[in-house]
């Protein structure tokens, strides 16, 4: 090659990287990336319009989103969002940013909720009624006033502090500002404002509501959205969501949670169909039908998402199909080889059957690394007991079986760790391409396909 065509494919290299680091698909990258995959997830219920049908009750509701990590939420929600336009201004909050996820409780959300939507008002110049105002500021101060610090991060975040010249509102999020800060840094002990918190639940949640309807008020038709909830583990969304609904519930709002899709198979499962107005499956897009044959629009749908990433030029269709057969639907996964592809060393376009097969093995080392027993798994529960069911279903799946979840802890860690996949309308999980693999590797399954 020329020294100016080697410039060119570094070039080249450089922006297929970038358009893989994108994470969830957003309002300003929607228009060149974005492909609507509704029909091959669930024809016959499409996410978005399922919400905006809840949506349009005069009463506010409260929604629940489950699907496995990486299948597209996020962007889902982002695209929702771009639709809804100003009639449904949405508020939105990632639990990662603002939390730890390994010690979130349901009084914590309440109060990042109540922190963001006066965050709202103060960015949109919204009138909030005085009183209310107040009522929110003397609550708020009660319970940021502490005789404590929570450490020096804390110290440094709450250093953005309280104007004392700030109009009443300004001074409402002033005070959310600090205690937003000792609730994100709070230590194993926790902090005093944590724990006056807890100690209060009720008058928490009616301040928040206060908030709320000054704010609808407004802005009648607000939604707050309630991001990466699926990054907890099983035992923390369990307590919040299974054991504590009502204090999320008890918001007087439009709210959405994402949640993992292994609580939907849980024998507590009824409990989120009972406390919550509604629940929406996001499934995997499917490559496959369950018997192991071709399915063309969730391929085509694969392919178009590989080709807005990465020309068709430097990315040929057999190795397209290679990937889709691979990815087993996820899209992240998808992303993440051709990131590999164009980052390993030496990288060269176009991408030639040795390096998607070296990016296609990392991705299965990942999963070998995932299938493990988390950390709340139940005593005597070993990686041993995750393979003999994974084994089970992949034989099953191999006579071209539907595989039905058992709704047990070993199947939840399962979904969790994407090893087993939900797909479609008709709810039937495959072991991933992947895994199957690794079955194959370590003697459990035989080879019957060239993924």
């Amino acid at each position: 090659m020329t020294e100016m065509d080697n410039v060119e494919m570094q070039e080249q290299l450089r922006k297929i990287r970038k358009a893989c680091d994108l994470g969830p698909l957003t309002l300003q990258n929607m228009q060149i990336y974005w492909v609507e995959t509704a029909s091959a997830r669930d024809p016959m219920q499409h996410v978005r319009a399922q919400i905006k049908q809840e949506l349009e009750h005069d009463s506010h509701r409260h929604i629940l989103l489950y699907g496995h990590r990486g299948c597209g939420k996020s962007t889902e929600l982002n695209q929702l969002e771009n639709e809804l336009g100003d009639d449904f201004p949405m508020v939105r909050i990632n639990i990662q940013e603002e939390l730890n996820p390994y010690n979130a409780t349901a009084v914590k959300i309440v109060f990042i909720i109540a922190a963001k939507l006066a965050e709202f008002a103060e960015e949109k110049n919204l009138e909030l009624d005085e009183t209310a105002l107040t009522q929110v500021y003397d609550f708020v101060q009660t319970v940021t006033t502490t005789t404590e610090t929570s450490g020096r991060d804390a110290a440094v975040e709450v250093g953005a502090g309280i104007d004392t010249e700030a109009s009443l509102l300004g001074k409402v999020v002033g005070l959310f500002v600090k205690g937003k800060a000792n609730i994100k840094y709070a230590s194993s002990s926790e902090t005093e404002q944590v724990t006056k918190l807890h100690e209060r639940p009720g008058d928490l949640i009616a301040t928040a509501n206060t908030l709320i309807g000054s704010i609808r008020n407004a802005q009648p038709k607000i939604v707050v959205v309630v991001e990466n909830i699926d990054k907890m583990d099983m035992e923390r969304f369990r307590t919040i969501f299974f054991d504590n609904p009502s204090v999320l519930t008890a918001l007087e709002i439009n709210t959405i949670f994402t949640i993992p899709v292994f609580a939907v198979y849980s024998p507590d499962a009824n409990r989120l169909k009972a406390n919550f107005d509604l629940l929406v499956s996001m499934p995997m897009i499917k490559p496959t039908h369950p018997d192991g044959t071709a399915f063309e629009p969730g391929r085509s749908i694969l392919k178009e998402i590989i080709a807005r990433r990465i020309s068709k030029n430097f990315f040929d269709d057999n190795l397209a199909d290679q990937l889709v057969d691979a990815s087993g639907g996820v899209i992240r996964l998808i992303i993440e080889v051709i990131r590999i592809c164009v980052s390993v060393t030496d990288a060269k376009l176009p991408i030639n059957k040795d390096t998607l097969n070296y990016a296609i093995k990392r991705k299965q080392s990942d999963f070998a690394r995932q299938i493990v027993p988390p950390r709340d798994a139940p005593e005597g529960l070993d990686t041993t007991a995750l393979y003999d069911r994974l084994e089970q279903l992949a034989k099953q799946q191999s006579k071209g079986k539907k595989i039905q979840a058992a709704g047990d802890t070993i199947d939840q860690i399962l979904l969790q760790s994407e090893a087993l996949c939900e797909y479609n309308g008709v709810r039937w999980f495959g072991v991933h391409p992947l895994v199957r693999n690794i079955l194959v590797d370590l003697g459990r399954a035989e080879r019957n396909d060239d993924i």
